[in-house]
C-alpha cells in the first residue's frame, strides 16, 4: 500500500500494524504519525516553472499571475488531494486552473515545455530540471509551503541493528541533499 494513499485516520488507527508490516517509510511529513519515531529528511521551497518562451524577465511570479495561470499538478492517485492544494485553499481562497494531473513530480517539468502550463514542484527538482530542459525556474513573489519529507519507522524496531544502520545511510545520504545550495539565479534561457 503506498502511503501517500493513508488519511491522517488510517495512520493512528491501522498504523501500529501497518509500520509493524514495513521496516521504514519515506513519507511527507504531513503523513507522520506522531506515536512512531521518526527524522526529518530534508526540507526544500517550492517554486514554479514555466516553458522559456512563456517565463516573464523577473524570474518571479506574483500571486495574481499564479492564480491566473493554468496549471499542472501533481496527483500520486485519483482523487487525492495533496497538501499543496489544501493550502492553497486555505491560505488564500483560490482554487487553481488545473488542466492536466501527473503521478509524480518529476513529470512535471516535462510537461509545461512548449505550453502555457505552470507547474509547482520543490526547487531542487526544478533546478536540476531547468539544467537540460527549455524551462525557467520562477521564484514566487508571495509565501508558499515548505516540503518537507520524513523518514518513519516503528518504535519496536529503533533498536533492531541492521535497520539502525539503514536508517544512518538513509539519514546521512539525504544530509547531503542539504549541503548542496540550491542555484541562487536563474539559469539562462534557450
Amino acid at each position: 500500500m503506498r502511503s501517500d494513499a493513508l488519511s491522517k485516520d488510517d495512520w493512528i488507527v491501522g498504523g501500529l500494524a501497518f509500520l509493524l508490516a514495513i521496516d521504514l517509510l519515506v513519507l511527507p511529513d504531513r503523513y507522520r504519525d506522531p506515536a512512531h519515531p521518526s527524522v526529518v529528511l530534508f526540507k526544500d521551497r517550492l517554486v514554479c516553472v514555466i516553458a522559456n518562451n512563456q517565463a516573464p524577465a523577473s524570474a518571479t511570479i506574483s500571486l495574481d499571475a499564479f492564480k491566473a495561470a493554468h496549471h499542472v499538478h501533481f496527483q500520486p492517485d485519483p482523487g487525492h488531494v495533496i497538501a499543496f492544494d489544501q493550502w492553497l485553499r486555505r491560505h488564500y481562497r483560490f482554487e487553481p486552473i488545473v488542466k492536466l494531473l501527473l503521478p509524480n513530480y518529476a513529470a512535471l517539468p516535462h510537461a509545461v515545455v512548449g505550453t502555457t502550463l505552470l507547474a509547482t514542484v520543490p526547487e531542487r527538482l526544478a533546478n536540476r530540471y531547468a539544467d537540460h530542459l527549455p524551462i525557467t525556474v520562477l521564484r514566487p513573489q508571495f509565501r508558499m509551503p515548505s516540503l518537507v519529507e520524513v523518514m518513519q519507522w516503528h518504535g519496536a524496531t529503533a533498536d533492531d541493528q541492521g535497520l539502525l544502520w539503514l536508517r544512518t545511510i538513509i539519514t546521512e545520504t539525504a544530509g547531503t541533499l542539504q549541503a548542496r545550495k540550491p542555484r541562487s539565479s536563474p539559469p539562462e534561457r534557450r
